[in-house]
This record gives structure tokens, C-alpha cells and sequence, in this order.
């Protein structure tokens, strides 16, 4: 096999991946709306904590949000209803390649219009989702394919230009997190997982447990940073391709898994598991899955409840009256395989994009990309930086005390409960990690820092609103201030004194 051959290979994709990439996707959309939609008011409307006339004093104007058109509430609602709808018709895979790009405008425009509750799972889900609508993801298990397959057989195998850029997009989460983490903590002092897991913001009862075996976590430290650079060079390995491309996509399962079980970091490990599925080889669908089948009873089983599964989920699908008509207003179209020569150089220009932000994301390239550039990824949301605790946010642990003075001349916390005021107490909460909603509220206010006090009036006004239209105009918030509480963690399992800032204060109105 010649050298051109053996690339090609290397960046064929198995068509069955790529299904298993959209339908982890739309699940992965849809739950997370169901948890968004209870802070819609707060989070995403004029009501809220970023009001549009903030948002755009604060934010780029090359940076778009069909959620601006409206500060209601209930246009929001109707936007969210219709980012879960578009995620269904994407999990069923009808009409996949119109769906994608509907999917990714809308998904784009709500995480555009908060950016402070964003995590690296967002950002990665809509990189997906933008990679995708240059490929055929409804080649199998869709819509699409049952309609398209009875006129032409779909091959399982498939490559062009988008496959490449969405390969090294993948690969480019973790090898660009090893390169930014490439400090003491991770390489020689092996320190960084005992600094994480003792961030009690992020730290699961599991996480409490693992960070008991100290002697554990240095080799763990050192083998979650090979790994993370090895492993994307792993995935194009050039021998035996299919067997190594297996394995350490399994070995990435095992890694999400650990993140997911020891720390809350939101949607993340879901969204990169999800996307490394598509580096699963057709010798894992044709070769591996077939032997372990053979091996294990219990894969045969579920082999064949999947079968069950997937009969009545194209009864459920194909009989469907409303799935029925809306086919025959918009019938689904053939599947495109090949690209064409603008979408080729569209690839080319926001792939060579992407290599730039992630260039510029490791300092000790001291690179910045143009100026211009960085604004057309702004407006097409492919910005990207995968700094995953990294070396600057490992040592420290935050908590905030919000003394609110109400009208009768008393204090409360408006923090730890900003519906009924607890005591005011300012040592560390016995459970950091349930200070907050949940992590979107915890990434937020984390955020409020870099903001240089630009976002502080309407979060606390927010505050003061959802206050004082629950309490008798005697308990009425009059002002709040707010502080926060900043620990070190030291080597000896032990903690520095606590620091104490005043960051800013609000009168209500």
C-alpha cells in the first residue's frame, strides 16, 4: 500500500460511527435543554442576568444570537421548543444534512447569547454539530437511509476533506489540553489529580474517595497526561489501524468515564465520548463486535434486543402519520457523498481556522492569530481553547458570601440561599459543590470575575428582584455586597488560610 493509499485510510471514517456521533449528539441536545429550560427566565432573557443592552456593551458584534430578536421569556421558550424538535427530526435522521445546519444555528444562537454558563462540552457539541453539516451523517440507522437505501446500496465506508477536519478537531481536544497542561503539576511533580480533587467545587463522592489513595494519583496524573498526548496519535497509527484505533478509542471511554465519575463538569465528558466515536474503525463494527458476540452470550443478547429495538423504532417511525406527512410536504432527499468543490474550500478555510485558535491557545507558542479571523470565528462560533484544569486554576478553591441588608436592619446570605437568606457565615460550606444549581450557575459565577464589574448590576439586581417579590416589604433587599473567599491547597493535604475580597456592591432598585 503506497503512502497516499495508507492517508486515506487513516481519515475514512465508518458510516456507522458517524451515526452514532448524530444520535449522541441530538440525546446529549435534548436533555440538556430539559435542564436549561427552568432558568430560562433568569439565564437568557431581559428578566435575567445578561440583558441585551449588557450584552452587546460587553460583547463583539461580530457574535450572533437569534435570542437578541426578543428579552421575553416566552419567545425563548418557544426557540427552545424548537431546538428540541430539531433535535428529534436530527436523532431520527430526517432530512439530516437541512436538519444539521438548522440544529447548529439555533444551538450556536443559544450558546451565543450567554457565553458565561459555556463549558468545554458546549463548545465542543457545536464544533460537532458545525463539522457535520459537511458530512452524511444520515447515512445509517435514519430516516434518510431507509428511503435512499431502497434506490442505492450506502456504502459503510467513506472519506473526504470534512472527514479529515472533523478527525483532527477531535484529536485536537486532547492533544492541545496536554500541550496547555504541560507544566510541573502534570509532567514531573505528578501533582495536578490531587490539586483537582481538591477543588471541592467540582469533587464527586466518588472524587472524595480517590483522592484518600495519594499514592494513586501520581501515577494517575502522569498516565491522563501521556495519554492525552499519545492517545490522538494513537488514533493514526499507521499499522494496524483498525486494532489500535479500537482500543484507544476505548481507552478515551475509560478516561470520560473516570472525569464523569470524580468531577461535575457538565456536559463535557458526554460530548467527548460522543465525539470519539467516530474514530470507531469498520474492523470494530465488522471484525470485534462480531467476535465478542460469539464470545459473550450477554453481547448476543443485547445484539438481539437492539434488533427488537430498532423494528419498533421504524414501525414507530415509518407508520407515524405526522413523520408521514411531513415527508410528503418535504420529502427527503437523496444522501450527498460527494462534496462539492466550494464545500471543499469552506473546509479548508475554517479547518486552517481552527489549527490557528488552537495554536494560539498554548502560551508558549506566544502566537495571536489575525484579528479578522478571529472574528469570523466568533460569528460562526468555532472559537476554541481546551484548557481542562490546567495549571492556573489547580491550586485554588473559591467560595462567595453575599451579605444582602434588608429594609429592618437585617443581614442575610443572599448566596447560599437567594430565596429565604441564611445566616450569614463566612467559613467554607461543608458542601462546596452544592453551593450552586448546578454548572452552569458555578461557571457563571466564576465568570463574574473577568467581567471588570460590567456584569455584577444585573446579576445583582436580578437578585434583588427575585428577592423582593417573595417578602413583605419590611424584608426587602436594600443593597448587597459581594465577597469572596479564596483557599490554596498545599501538598500536605492541608489548606492555606482563607483570603477574603470585596468584589462589589449593588443598591436595589
Amino acid at each position: 500500500m503506497n503512502s497516499k493509499s495508507k492517508l486515506i485510510e487513516l481519515f475514512t471514517v465508518d458510516l456507522r460511527s458517524l451515526a452514532i456521533m448524530r444520535i449522541g449528539i441530538a440525546l446529549i441536545i435534548i436533555v440538556d435543554l430539559i435542564y436549561r429550560f427552568s432558568d430560562i427566565s433568569s439565564l437568557y432573557s431581559d428578566e435575567g442576568i445578561l440583558p441585551r443592552n449588557t450584552y452587546v456593551d460587553y460583547f463583539d458584534s461580530w457574535y450572533f444570537s437569534i435570542y437578541l430578536i426578543s428579552g421575553l421569556p416566552i419567545v425563548h421558550a418557544f426557540l427552545f421548543l424548537l431546538t428540541g424538535f430539531t433535535a428529534f427530526l436530527f436523532l431520527i435522521g430526517y432530512r439530516t444534512r437541512l436538519i444539521n445546519v438548522v440544529l447548529w444555528f439555533l444551538v450556536s444562537s443559544l450558546h451565543m447569547r450567554n457565553q458565561f454558563v459555556l463549558t468545554g462540552g458546549d463548545t465542543l457539541l457545536c464544533l460537532l454539530l458545525f463539522w457535520g453539516m459537511f458530512l452524511p451523517l444520515g447515512a445509517y440507522w435514519s430516516f434518510d437511509k431507509k428511503l435512499f437505501s431502497k434506490k442505492e446500496n450506502i456504502p459503510t465506508q467513506y472519506f473526504s476533506l470534512g472527514v479529515v477536519a472533523l478527525y483532527l478537531q477531535v484529536a485536537f481536544v486532547y492533544f492541545f489540553t496536554a500541550l496547555i497542561k504541560a507544566c510541573p503539576e502534570w509532567t514531573k511533580d505528578g501533582t495536578a489529580i490531587f490539586y483537582a480533587l481538591n477543588i471541592d467545587q467540582y469533587i464527586t463522592p466518588a472524587g472524595i474517595l480517590l483522592r484518600q489513595f495519594t499514592g494513586l494519583l501520581k501515577p494517575l496524573t502522569h498516565s491522563v497526561f501521556l495519554y492525552e498526548l499519545i492517545g490522538p496519535l494513537l488514533l493514526f497509527f499507521p499499522i494496524f489501524t483498525g486494532i489500535v484505533r479500537t482500543f484507544t478509542v476505548f481507552g478515551f471511554f475509560l478516561l470520560q468515564f473516570g472525569f464523569w465519575l470524580c468531577l461535575t463538569v457538565g456536559i463535557f465528558p458526554f460530548a467527548t465520548t460522543v465525539a470519539i466515536c467516530v474514530f470507531l474503525p469498520s474492523w470494530f463494527w465488522d471484525v470485534f463486535f462480531v467476535w465478542l458476540s460469539k464470545q459473550f452470550i450477554f453481547i448476543t443478547i443485547i445484539k438481539t434486543q437492539l434488533r427488537v429495538l430498532i423494528d419498533k423504532y421504524d414501525k414507530l417511525i415509518f407508520n407515524n402519520r405526522f413523520i408521514t406527512k411531513l415527508n410528503s410536504f418535504f420529502p427527503t432527499s437523496k444522501i450527498i457523498f460527494k462534496p462539492s468543490f466550494i464545500s471543499n474550500i469552506t473546509i479548508v478555510f475554517f479547518l486552517f481556522n481552527v489549527i490557528l485558535w488552537n495554536i494560539q491557545s498554548v502560551e508558549k507558542f506566544n502566537y495571536s492569530m489575525p484579528e479578522f479571523l478571529k472574528r469570523v470565528s466568533y460569528f460562526f462560533n468555532i472559537h476554541q481553547s481546551w484548557v481542562m484544569f490546567g495549571p492556573k486554576t489547580l491550586k485554588e478553591d473559591f467560595w462567595y458570601v453575599y451579605p444582602g441588608f434588608l429594609k429592618n436592619g437585617e443581614y442575610v446570605d443572599v448566596f447560599s440561599d437567594p430565596v429565604n437568606g441564611k445566616k450569614l457565615v463566612w467559613e467554607r460550606p461543608v458542601n462546596s459543590s452544592g453551593m450552586y444549581k448546578d454548572h452552569r450557575w458555578r461557571t457563571y459565577i466564576r465568570n463574574l470575575w473577568s467581567s471588570k464589574n460590567t456584569l455584577y448590576p444585573p446579576y445583582a439586581q436580578h437578585i434583588c428582584h427575585s428577592w423582593n417579590k417573595t417578602h413583605s416589604p419590611d424584608k426587602e433587599l436594600t443593597y448587597i455586597d459581594f465577597y469572596y473567599a479564596r483557599e490554596e491547597t498545599l501538598l500536605n493535604n492541608m489548606l492555606s488560610k482563607p483570603t477574603y475580597g470585596w468584589m462589589y456592591r449593588h443598591k436595589c432598585y
